[in-house]
């Protein structure tokens, strides 16, 4: 298991080797699809701001507020972003 994995260490396409992203967990060499890393990663928004009022649509689709960080984890997992 790797922790905090550069994106450019992992041979992904299309990712630059001066790119300072990364992934929170990578379990390599699973029991599963021959092997295949297992990457995860997540991106945590408070449904609260600092000053403590609730955000707008706290409760409802919290991906959004999150922003590129979940447009760019969902695009490298092959997902729709939302």
């Amino acid at each position: 298991m790797l922790m905090n994995q550069k994106l450019a260490d992992m041979g992904l396409p299309g990712v630059n080797s001066a790119d300072n992203r990364a992934v929170e967990i990578v379990a390599k060499n699973l029991p599963m699809r021959h092997g295949a890393p297992l990457a995860c990663d997540a991106t945590v928004v408070s449904p609260l701001h600092s000053t403590g009022e609730a955000r707008p649509r706290a409760a409802g689709p919290a991906r959004r507020a999150a922003g590129p960080a979940v447009a760019m984890s969902a695009s490298l997992a092959g997902l729709p972003a939302v």
